[in-house]
């Protein structure tokens, strides 16, 4: 059992650096994943008024240490590992009891920053970061006859023409996928193509394509798109953690829906195929710490994309659990531009008594990741203690109100 974590959300994709947008995302999952005892790591100190909401809802509040240098071409990570002060203060932290340190994206920065700490990491970072890579993944889930979406893995620009060529003859579209991608078309990590003719001009958009790409078919609309959760522990124990629905726009993540809809033979077929597959064969790796995998579920199975870490959902999942501890709630959540900077202050201000937390009244609406605030964007979660629907009516009466105030 562990007695405290060291909280590192660092955002080291290479399609981050250079963001300070992305940079803030560092405060996402600290507070909603932090207890007493705990040691949050942050690349710029949380807004004091955000701290005061937190706490006013009845959250333990770790400890906060900020370590950012004020440039979002590096990550949290290497800036730990520049600085004495901050190693310091993270091994004085691990001094007495079972800590850990755990990390959100597992990239170069991180395995070094892990090897310098030398304290426990939740993770095996080189195995993290070997498939953090999509063909790498793709090639384990082949192995292991989880159902894929038809396409393949390639080197070669002509081979993957060849293969786009016959697949948009058959009056489908594919999907390119650059080797670390993230972020979907926002973040220009893949391209959609349904001419040929295009294909040049289409790899050249992609960021990082990568010495190996993806091509596969694309999936179309409607589709119903899920994620498992699970970790693993160092001794081997796994803990399945849920399954949720997953909100996609732009074939990237911005939320998510709790429970799933799906029913639940298909749901039973999914969970199966986790821990009789997919867990056995990562334990055999040396798997350790959390994972999260997407799947396509209609109109068919398809086993899309694996992230060796923690799932963003998590963060929210773990801090509406903290709240209604006595209860099965159900939430609605995602994030959304408001058009302008805000905070915390002016939330409150629109939203009122909604943001309370009141049991008797079976509902309310939660605020976090406040680093992106001032960016104009709001991470909003509708819970409700009786529907996921009466969650997600309250999630868009709050947007609603956020996006229509002066």
């Amino acid at each position: 059992m562990v007695d405290a974590r060291i909280i590192i959300d660092s955002q080291s994709n290479p399609l981050f650096l250079g963001s300070e947008y992305e940079q803030a995302y560092d405060q996402r999952g600290g507070l909603c994943h932090g207890k007493m005892g705990d040691l949050v790591v942050t690349t710029k100190p949380y807004d004091p008024a955000y701290l005061s909401y937190w706490e006013s809802l009845g959250f333990e509040m770790p400890e906060l240490l900020v370590v950012g240098n004020g440039n979002a071409s590096t990550p949290l990570s290497t800036d730990v590992l520049r600085s004495e002060r901050a190693l310091s203060h993270i091994w004085s932290h691990c001094r007495g009891g079972e800590r850990r340190v755990e990390f959100f994206v597992v990239e170069e920065p991180e395995v070094n920053l892990g090897k310098r700490l030398s304290v426990k990491v939740y993770s095996n970072l080189e195995l993290a970061r070997h498939y953090g890579s999509k063909p790498e993944f793709r090639r384990l889930a082949e192995e292991i006859g989880l159902p894929l979406v038809e396409g393949g893995i390639f080197h070669s620009f002509d081979a993957a023409k060849r293969f786009i060529e016959s697949t948009i003859k058959s009056g489908e579209k594919v999907l390119i996928k650059s080797e670390r991608g993230t972020g979907g078309e926002k973040l220009t990590s893949l391209a959609i193509l349904s001419d040929v003719a295009a294909f040049d001009d289409a790899i050249g958009r992609i960021s990082h394509l990568g010495y190996e790409f993806l091509v596969e078919k694309l999936i179309p609309d409607p589709r119903v798109e899920v994620s498992l959760h699970w970790e693993i522990d160092f001794d081997g124990t796994h803990r399945f953690l849920g399954i949720y629905d997953q909100l996609v726009e732009s074939h990237s993540y911005i939320g998510a829906g709790y429970p799933s809809s799906l029913d639940s033979e298909t749901e039973a077929v999914l969970v199966r195929r986790l821990h009789n597959q997919l867990i056995p064969k990562l334990k055999s790796l040396g798997y350790v710490g959390y994972g999260c995998v997407d799947v396509n579920v209609q109109p068919e199975e398809h086993w899309m994309d694996f992230n060796p870490r923690k799932g963003a959902i998590r963060y929210i999942d773990d801090a509406v659990k903290r709240l209604f501890a006595k209860h099965q709630p159900f939430f609605w959540h995602t994030s959304f531009k408001v058009g302008h900077p805000t905070s915390i202050e002016s939330i409150q201000q629109i939203l009122g008594p909604m943001l309370n937390k009141d049991e008797e009244r079976g509902w309310m609406v939660l605020a976090t990741n406040p680093g992106l605030y001032p960016f104009g964007t709001v991470d909003l979660t509708g819970i409700s203690l009786r529907s996921r629907e009466e969650a997600r009516e309250r999630f868009e009466d709050a947007r609603e109100r956020l996006l229509n105030a002066v």
